[in-house]
């Protein structure tokens, strides 16, 4: 704490040289400081200074209210014993802090500040370049001797200012007289919002004062539902627009001195409902401020709190994100607040505000919202000529945007149910330009429409072809293929408009069911379409040879409901014409077949009526010694097929059994030159015994 000290009192002596007409910094936070840091805090009239911070709480510059009379101008000092003396209010159009104190010298007793007639109560108006006027002096002949709680500037001129025991009354910079606009005694802050004057009593409710920035006296007061009597001892308060569907303001924020800290509240349209509390009796929060975040849809709040006691003084800035946004699930308000900084030693935070600016950034207005657009207008904060824009579904804000004099812009080519970005900055001359402001919107779905289904088309491969028009709204498509016409209950998912169907039967009637999955969990009726399938060709495969039997097994895919099966074994790997062999079996026991010969298997499905599939084609080879040519009169080619290279010799005898070669193949083949043999019959032989025999001519 020494260090920030030192570090604070050196930023205090180089501030005496900073010109007060240096602007204040976007985003930037503003705290009231009692106490100058050299002398312990006591109850009477003390020096007040207001601190300039970065959002992370890094010290930019000082400004010293006055302290003694210049011209007009007079003092500025508040009692440090009550903690409500001190708020800082921001005035809507952004350029102006307003802070009601005393006209009183630095030590003045107490008795005679507060509670006497000796001193006139002082409301400081601060614009945007640091400028502090004091020029407003109410006499005690006219507002009693009353506390000074706040005071609020719409426009840097016209004011209002709460007392305790004298309502609220209605000046203007430099006068010296009021109006009571209304005589309730206990009202404590002031603000306005969306040109409409609020204000809090210390018996916990926070009112809706007269129609909007009401000037003349008789003004009635409304309790806000749902608020009324619900944070005891309510001080500063903070509101928030959230949600583009509730007008104006929705989410409201309650620092409360005398109770739970801080609340959350937000509008359904008719009544506020709470959302929860953060921190506990003895936080004493004071004074909060917020700002919107990036996107709209979560706020950050700076907050006075634990603010000190005499002569050691105290209190901290905090800060809170808020990402619930609004909502109206109760208990939902939760979080951490994070320290930000700490008042130095004999010294105390009071008020606290975003810092005033020229340059206003504009608010959002959102309408017509469409599958694909939205109107899109905001406000001018009155010292802008010029605007930029920029649409995206980044909710960061870009460096530079679209420029525009107008106030409003209507989006169209938008994709339907996709979260979007509204971001508006001001431009005020130059290269003065507002924060952006920011505004989040979801474009609709359009009806979730069924889809229409094309012809289906049967492909020669025994599959389907099912093609839809796209539903511009769907997400997925949802569907099926059964042998009813009443739609499932749910089916397979695809994301694309088409889809090849196989395994289905010969001849036989389906129907295709689909339907439209559209965003948020809407979906269209079913379409349906009836389709027959073709009488689609059968898969032939083989089974196994044998050239110890002449035999081989071959078969092919079945199927129901059909008439049977047409085949032909042929040496020609051309379907025959006609008719040939028939069986409604799906496998033959072939027999009589030459062993290392080429055959071919011709089938084809007989479906309803008299259709045919086309043919489909097997080749293969039986396995054994094959020889070639045979018969032949010089020599002759061995062939081994359906096993691996031989390991054992390859025989050729002569009808006597006389042994005439043997041989190893070589890569399964081998030439023999059999001119000098008689003509007759010879047998090859391979491995041992009869399994693999084959006789051979020679002429």
């Amino acid at each position: 704490m020494k260090k920030l000290y030192s570090i604070f009192c050196l930023a205090f002596l180089l501030n005496a040289f900073i010109v007060k007409s240096q602007q204040f910094s976007p985003e930037n936070v503003v705290v009231l400081r009692i106490g100058d840091g050299a002398n312990p805090l006591d109850i009477n009239a003390t020096s007040v200074f207001l601190d300039e911070y970065t959002p992370g709480g890094q010290f930019v510059r000082t400004i010293a209210m006055p302290t003694s009379v210049n011209g007009t101008n007079g003092r500025f000092t508040l009692n440090p014993e009550n903690l409500i003396f001190g708020a800082l209010t921001l005035s809507p159009d952004g350029k102006y802090l307003a802070a009601s104190g005393f006209d009183a010298p630095v030590g003045a007793p107490r008795n005679d500040v507060v509670d006497g007639p000796a001193y006139d109560r002082t409301v400081a108006i601060i614009d945007y370049n640091g400028n502090v006027n004091t020029s407003t002096k109410l006499p005690t002949s006219d507002v009693g001797i009353n506390y000074s709680y706040s005071a609020v500037t719409s426009n840097g001129t016209d004011i209002w200012a709460t007392y305790s025991n004298s309502g609220i009354r209605y000046m203007t910079i430099g006068s010296s007289s009021t109006t009571l606009i209304n005589s309730t005694t206990t009202f404590r802050y002031l603000g306005i919002v969306d040109g409409q004057m609020y204000g809090t009593t210390a018996n916990g409710r926070i009112w809706k004062v007269g129609s909007g920035v009401p000037t003349t006296g008789g003004q009635t007061i409304t309790q806000l539902p749902g608020v009324s009597g619900g944070v005891s001892g309510a001080s500063q308060f903070y509101f928030a627009d959230l949600n583009p569907a509730i007008p104006g303001a929705d989410v409201l924020y309650v620092a409360a001195v005398d109770a739970l800290a801080l609340k959350k509240y937000c509008f359904d349209g008719t009544s506020w409902k709470l959302n929860g509390t953060i921190g506990v009796n003895a936080d004493d929060y004071t004074s909060i401020t917020g700002t919107v975040n990036p996107g709209g849809t979560g706020v950050t709040l700076f907050i006075v709190r634990k603010t000190g006691n005499i002569p050691s003084g105290g209190a901290e800035l905090i800060k809170l994100t808020d990402n619930t946004g609004y909502t109206l699930v109760a208990n939902s308000f939760t979080g951490t607040p994070d320290w930000v900084i700490s008042a130095p030693n004999q010294t105390s935070f009071r008020g606290v505000s975003m810092a005033p600016i020229n340059c206003k950034k504009p608010t959002i207005t959102l309408s017509n919202l469409s599958p694909i657009g939205v109107d899109v207008s905001w406000s001018n904060g009155g010292s802008a000529a010029s605007f930029e824009y920029t649409i995206s579904t980044n909710p960061t804000p870009p460096a530079s945007g679209t420029f525009t004099t107008s106030l409003n812009y209507n989006t169209t080519g938008l994709t339907p149910g996709l979260q979007y970005y509204v971001h508006v900055r001001s431009n005020c001359g130059g290269t003065e330009f507002s924060q952006w402001a920011t505004s989040a919107f979801t474009t609709t779905w359009p009806p979730c429409v069924l889809p229409s289904i094309f012809p289906i088309v049967n492909n020669a491969n025994g599959t389907v072809t099912i093609t839809w028009n796209p539903v511009l709204s769907a997400i997925k498509y949802e569907y099926a293929i059964s042998l009813n016409a009443t739609p499932p209950a749910s089916g397979n998912f695809i994301t694309a408009n088409s889809y090849i169907a196989s395994g289905l039967h010969s001849a036989k009637q389906y129907y295709f069911h689909i339907r439209a999955y559209c965003g948020s969990g809407d979906t269209s009726v079913w379409a349906t379409k009836p389709f027959f399938t073709g009488c689609y060709k059968p898969i032939p495969f083989l089974i196994g040879n044998n050239i110890t039997t002449g035999t081989a097994d071959v078969g092919w895919n079945g199927e129901t409901d059909i008439k049977g099966y047409e085949y032909a074994i042929l040496n020609n790997p051309v379907p025959p014409g006609g008719t040939k062999s028939f069986t409604t079996d799906t496998v033959l026991h072939l027999t009589d077949l030459s062993p290392g010969s080429n055959y071919y298997l011709h089938v084809r499905r007989i479906c309803s009526g008299s259709s045919f599939s086309e043919w489909s084609t097997l080749a293969f080879r039986v396995s054994g010694v094959g020889v070639y040519p045979n018969p032949s009169h010089d020599k002759i080619t061995i062939q081994l097929t359906g096993h691996s290279s031989g390991s054992q010799p390859v025989k050729i005898y002569d009808d006597k059994g006389r042994l005439m070669k043997s041989l190893l193949l070589v890569g399964n083949t081998a030439t023999v030159d059999i001119r000098t043999w008689a003509a007759g019959i010879y047998y090859v032989q391979y491995g041992s015994g009869k399994s693999y025999v084959t006789k051979i001519m020679k002429w």
